[in-house]
Formats: C-alpha cells, structure tokens, sequence
C-alpha cells in the first residue's frame, strides 16, 4: 500500500502537471546522447574556430596599437622636424643678417681706410704743388726782376701770392 500510494502519488503528481514520466525519461536519455554528441564532434570545432577569431582579434588589436604608436612617432617627429626646420630658419637668418652687418662694416671701413689716403695723397700733392709752385715763383720772379732775391724776400713774396691765390 505505501509503495502504491507513492507510485500514485508520483504519478498523480506528474500526471496532474501533464507529464508523462517515460516521455521524459526518454527525453532526458534523447538530450544526454545529444549533449555527448556535440561535446565530440561539434563543440571542439567550434572552440578551436572561436580560439583562432579571438586569436586573430588579438593580433589585429596588437597591429592596430602598433600602428597607433607609430601615428603617434611619425606626429612627433614632424613635430621635431617642424621645430628643427624653424630653428634652422632662424638660424639662417640670424647668420645672414650677422654677415650683412659685417659685410657693411667692412665696407665702411673700406671707405673709412680709402679716405684717410685720399686726404693723406692729397695733402702730400698740396705740399708737393706748393713747393713746385714756390720754386717757379722764384724762377720767374728771377727773371721779371733780373737779379737773385734772397730767402725771406722770396718766401714772402710767394706765401703773399699763395694766400691771395688760395682766397680767389
């Protein structure tokens, strides 16, 4: 009787949710072969798939870094480049600008050096004229008054001519 009574107990249970307990039984045998199935022949494919996508998404992800430090390289050194170029720029015209002012310098100096030449050659050819000048003075002086004057009288004469000469 009490085996009874839990058979039918189990079974009314069972049959009142509407579940028949060999269909299930067959059920859960038909779902266990299934499960053996696909964990032997479909699953170890399937991982070996999803191993080698996740694989191949982490090579991808590592190029992609590689490739966004190098982006990051290549902007920093045209940042490095662009300063180098600007410096170099700077540079240039700091040295032109140095060799105009020298050159200008020098060129000055030039004009400075030639002048003070000019001024000495010119003062040397006035001293040169002046003597020549006193030495034909005297010669014709000579020769309008016939006679030898002397050294003072000649000297007067010609710095009085000289100087009325030099005032015209």
């Amino acid at each position: 009787m009490f085996t009874n009574f839990a058979t039918e107990a189990s079974g009314g249970l069972l049959g009142a949710l509407g579940i028949d307990l060999r269909l299930f039984v067959t059920q859960i045998v038909a779902f266990l072969v299934l499960l053996a199935i696909l964990k032997k022949w479909v699953y170890p494919p399937m991982i070996r798939s999803i191993d080698k996508r996740q694989e191949s998404i982490d090579i991808t992800a590592k190029e992609a870094a590689e490739a966004r430090k190098a982006d990051e390289l290549l902007v920093s050194a045209r940042k490095e480049a662009d300063a180098l170029i600007a410096r170099s720029n700077d540079a240039t015209a700091t040295a032109i600008q140095s060799a105009e002012i020298k050159a200008k310098e020098r060129a000055e100096q030039i004009v400075a050096d030639a002048r003070v030449t000019l001024d000495a050659d010119l003062r040397k050819a006035r001293a040169l004229l002046k003597k020549e000048a006193v030495t034909l003075v005297a010669a014709a002086t000579e020769q309008v008054i016939g006679e030898k004057v002397d050294a003072s009288k000649d000297a007067k004469l010609i710095e009085k001519a000289l100087q009325h000469e030099a005032e015209r």
